[in-house]
């Protein structure tokens, strides 16, 4: 998984310096967000508009994935001169990084679904699977039942948070995916131009 994800970032640059863009005060703001939003509201209650949300965006990544576009440079006529090679060259690594973002893309996606759906259980839900004044009953020692309450509540904000930084991961993933795929099309288009 750290393999996809590094391979993601590495594909994030700036199309005009070609430099690398800078992603970490992206990634610590959606991170505060997500912390944030879990600590105050109930994300568990409304994980089920975030799975749709995300089985909508995975379809279209699956339809991206099928179409013609997901082969770049499929179907093009043989380069006629050097400006055609450097679209060719240019498709192919637009190729590369729709590949390898669709990839992180379903991955995420995955594991974002998994972890909604665990949260959204009864265990972890606000109403815990063992009542506090059962588990009073059942331990003698009062400080256990004095602190199990606040680490339950600590887990389930912290896995509430991890959530919802993988589904703003998963949107901005989607939307450079979303963007990769316009400049295929773009770039498809100017190499099949013919020049007047």
């Amino acid at each position: 998984m750290w393999a996809l994800i590094k391979a993601n970032y590495k594909t994030y640059h700036n199309s005009r310096t070609g430099t690398r863009e800078g992603y970490l005060v992206r990634l610590f703001g959606s991170a505060a967000v997500s912390f944030a939003s879990a600590y105050f509201l109930d994300i568990a209650a409304n994980s089920g508009m975030m799975v749709t949300a995300l089985s909508v965006l995975t379809g279209f990544v699956f339809t991206a994935l099928c179409s013609d576009h997901s082969l770049a440079d499929a179907k093009l006529p043989v380069p006629s001169d050097e400006t055609q090679r450097a679209e060719l060259e240019r498709l192919g690594a637009l190729a590369i990084n729709f590949q390898t973002r669709s990839a992180y893309f379903i991955t995420l996606a995955i594991c974002n679904l998994c972890l909604l759906v665990l949260i959204s259980t009864s265990a972890l839900s606000a109403n815990d699977l063992i009542t506090f004044e059962k588990l009073r009953l059942l331990c003698s020692y009062s400080r256990l039942a004095e602190t199990l309450p606040i680490v339950v509540k600590l887990i389930r904000v912290s896995l509430s948070g991890i959530a919802a930084f993988m589904f703003i991961e998963c949107v901005y993933t989607f939307y450079r995916l979303s963007e990769t795929t316009l400049a295929i099309v773009d770039a498809r288009r100017d190499y099949l131009r013919p020049d007047f």
